[in-house]
C-alpha cells in the first residue's frame, strides 16, 4: 500500500496531545517530552486513579479510558495531555481529550519489541511452563500452543492500537490493511522508535513546537539477549503478522513524510543530534556547573537556556514525574474548591 503524505510545514500549533504509550517501544523516552511540555505550561493531564494492585502511572493495561480508571478533570476544565499507558479507542480518546488534539503513537521493530518484553516481563508461560534448555526457541516454533489470545507477546503493539480482536486468531492481510487505513487518518504522527531522532524532529514540525520542547534523554534502555539471529526473527515474523503490518506501514509513512520536507530536514536533524548531546553532557556530566546552558539562535529556534531545573525534569523517571503532576493537579484542584 503506497503512503502519500502532505508536507508537515507548519500551519497550526497543537497544544493538546493524546499519546498512545505502547509497552516496550521506547515510549518512556517519548513520554517525558509530553510530560515536560504539559508540566511547564500547567496543562491538565489525564491521570490514572490510584488503585490497589495497579501501578500509579498506568491507566490500564487491558482497556481504554473510562470513568473507573482515570481521575476526573477539575471543575469546568478539560484534559490537555494524555501520555500514560492505556489501550487506544478512538471514541474514548475523543471523549476525554476533545478539541484540536494531536494524536501521536509509537511503534518499534516487532522482534526488538518482543525481546524487550521478554527481558522486562519474563512471561511465565515461556520461562516457567516450557521445560526446555531454550524455552524461547521452543515457544517460537509454536507460539499458540503456549500463548493467550491477548498478552504481552501476541502482537502487543497491534492490541494497544485497537486492531480488531478476531484478527489475532484469524489473520487476513486485507482486514489488517483496512484497519491501518483507518488509523492512518486518525493519528497525526507515529514515532518509529528505531529512528527516534528522525521521528522527534519530524514530530516537532508537525506539532509546531519549539526545539526545547522536544529535547530528551534516553529512558529505560536495557541490554539485549545474546541469542538474536535470523532463525528467531523469521519464526517471530511468521507469528506477529499484525505487529509487522503496523510497523511497516508507519515506517513507510515516516520516510515519505521526511522526503517531502526536503534537504532542510536533514540540516535540522544534524543540528538537533548535536544539540541533544550537548544538553545531555550538561545535565549528566557537568553536574557541578550551576549556570544555565545557553543555546544560541539557529534556523530552527530562538535562543533559550537549559537550566538545572530543566535537567531535573529531563532525567526524571516516569513514576516520579507522574507523581509530581498528580500532586500539582490535586493542589490546584483544592484551590479551586
Amino acid at each position: 500500500m503506497k503512503v502519500v503524505r502532505k508536507s508537515a510545514k507548519i500551519t497550526m500549533k497543537y497544544e493538546k496531545v493524546a499519546f498512545l504509550k505502547v509497552h516496550k517501544a521506547g515510549s518512556s523516552t517519548a513520554q517525558n517530552i509530553f510530560l515536560r511540555y504539559g508540566y511547564s505550561r500547567n496543562l491538565m493531564f489525564v491521570l490514572p486513579k490510584v488503585r490497589k494492585g495497579h501501578y500509579d502511572n498506568v491507566i490500564s493495561q487491558g482497556t481504554s479510558l473510562n470513568e473507573d480508571n482515570i481521575v476526573p478533570p477539575s471543575k469546568n476544565k478539560t484534559f490537555d495531555i494524555l501520555c500514560c499507558h492505556v489501550l487506544y479507542n478512538r471514541k474514548a480518546f475523543q471523549k476525554y481529550v476533545p478539541g484540536k488534539t494531536a494524536y501521536i503513537g509509537i511503534v518499534r521493530e516487532p522482534f526488538e519489541q518482543f525481546l524487550s518484553t521478554l527481558k522486562y516481563f519474563r512471561p511465565p508461560y515461556i520461562f516457567k511452563n516450557i521445560k526446555e534448555l531454550n524455552p524461547v526457541l521452543k515457544y517460537l516454533q509454536n507460539p499458540m500452543k503456549y500463548e493467550k489470545a491477548y498478552s504481552y507477546t501476541n502482537n502487543r503493539m497491534a492490541l494497544e492500537f485497537d486492531f480488531p480482536r478476531h484478527l489475532f486468531t484469524n489473520y487476513t492481510r486485507k482486514e489488517s490493511q483496512a484497519y491501518l487505513s483507518k488509523i492512518d487518518n486518525e493519528f497525526h504522527f507515529v514515532i518509529i522508535m528505531d529512528y527516534f531522532m528522525e521521528s522527534i524532529v519530524m514530530m516537532r514540525r508537525i506539532l509546531g513546537w519549539n526545539v526545547k520542547d522536544v529535547l530528551f534523554l534516553k529512558k529505560n534502555s536495557a541490554k539485549k539477549y545474546w541469542f538474536i539471529g535470523h532463525r528467531y526473527r523469521n519464526l517471530y515474523e511468521r507469528f506477529a503478522k499484525l505487529d509487522y503490518d503496523l510497523y511497516n506501514f508507519f515506517y513507510r509513512r515516516l520516510w515519505e513524510q521526511i522526503r517531502l520536507e526536503g534537504i532542510n530536514f536533514q540540516l535540522e536533524l544534524e543540528y538537533f543530534k548535536n544539540l541533544r548531546q550537548e544538553v545531555e553532557d550538561y545535565c549528566v556530566k557537568e553536574v557541578t556547573m550551576e549556570n544555565p546552558y545557553l543555546v544560541p539562535v539557529s534556523l530552527w529556534n530562538v535562543a533559550f537556556n537549559v537550566t538545572r531545573g530543566d535537567c531535573t525534569l529531563l532525567m526524571m523517571g516516569e513514576a516520579d514525574f507522574v507523581s509530581l503532576v498528580r500532586k500539582r493537579q490535586s493542589k490546584n484542584d483544592s484551590k479551586r474548591r
